[in-house]
């Protein structure tokens, strides 16, 4: 029996659409079990003010919470909450539940630079320049040597030169915004392929179809120094120029075997230290400390024996 073109669209209809319910029944059965599967969410278990760094104590995990009850942008692990802190005017009601954008890491805290000092440790900002940021390579959490030079406050015949301190460590890198100049999503895009116009760089051939900031460059380095460090950078700025300079050491061996800003040691050219500590002055009224015996023995020296 010769079946007709008509009756053919037909069957052929009736399976589509019996495929199409099919596949939108295990659709929705799928959808269904996975917002009522029970899974782990951690809460807070106290309330939590803004600017506070988040531990263990504060957070609970309430398991058999059905998925449904959770919101796309809640943290529900412990561990991608524990170490951050709560974002400033911004706090965490007890029992509640924690988002990705109300807690932010110590990097991209606003006082990073001050979050991460150790104790005994103070903060030394400084201004630099494309130059003076070699090249904008000098990243946070690494080490440098800081040099002086001196100019013409210094009323000398013959620059004076010389490092100060080694191996100090950068905790922040900003730029003239105040913003972090090196965030990982800068260097986790796709590479740039297009041209920069007014400060965006087009995406071209990339794959994201997006747009990309140029890159920043940084304008102000802060390091963490002690307080002799800091009483020496504060006067050498009142007489010439500090500026970082990076050497070449891998970065992990210097963190084994650093003993320098957490034991205070003036670690630099001691005739340097000795010549700025003898162009400035404090009131007579101010608290008189020992010199260093290292600085001292130094301050012994004439002008001339240094400029020389």
């Amino acid at each position: 029996m010769k079946i007709s073109q008509l009756t053919k669209r037909k069957m052929i209809a009736v399976v589509f659409a019996g495929v199409t319910i099919l596949g939108v029944k295990l659709y929705v059965e799928t959808d269904t079990a996975q917002k009522l599967q029970p899974m782990s969410v951690a809460y807070t278990k106290v309330d939590i003010p803004p600017h506070t760094l988040i531990t263990k104590e504060m957070i609970m995990v309430m398991p058999n919470t059905p998925g449904s009850a959770v919101p796309p942008n809640a943290l529900t692990r412990p561990e991608d909450i524990i170490g951050k802190w709560t974002v400033p005017g911004y706090g965490l009601s007890k029992n509640s539940l924690i988002y990705k954008d109300k807690i932010l890491p110590t990097d991209e805290m606003p006082d990073a630079s001050i979050l991460k000092l150790k104790e005994g440790e103070y903060a030394f900002p400084l201004l630099v320049d494309i130059e003076t940021s070699s090249g904008n390579s000098i990243l946070p959490d690494t080490y440098v040597d800081l040099w002086f030079t001196s100019d013409q406050r210094a009323n000398v015949d013959k620059p004076i030169v010389g490092n100060m301190f080694s191996k100090v460590r950068v905790t922040t890198v900003k730029d003239n915004n105040t913003q972090n100049v090196f965030d990982a999503q800068d260097y986790t895009q796709a590479p740039n392929q297009g041209q920069q116009q007014g400060g965006i760089v087009s995406q071209g051939n990339s794959g994201n179809g997006g747009e990309k900031p140029a890159p920043k460059l940084a304008k102000l380095y802060t390091f963490a120094v002690t307080a002799d460090q800091l009483k020496y950078l504060n006067k050498a700025k009142l007489k010439g120029k500090v500026f970082p300079v990076a050497f070449g050491s891998s970065q992990e061996d210097i963190k084994k075997n650093l003993n320098i800003t957490t034991t205070g040691e003036l670690n630099g050219d001691k005739e340097i230290l000795a010549w700025i500590d003898n162009q400035t002055f404090q009131f007579a009224s101010a608290k008189q400390e020992p010199a260093k015996p290292e600085v001292k023995e130094q301050k012994e020296k004439t002008n001339n024996q240094v400029e020389g």
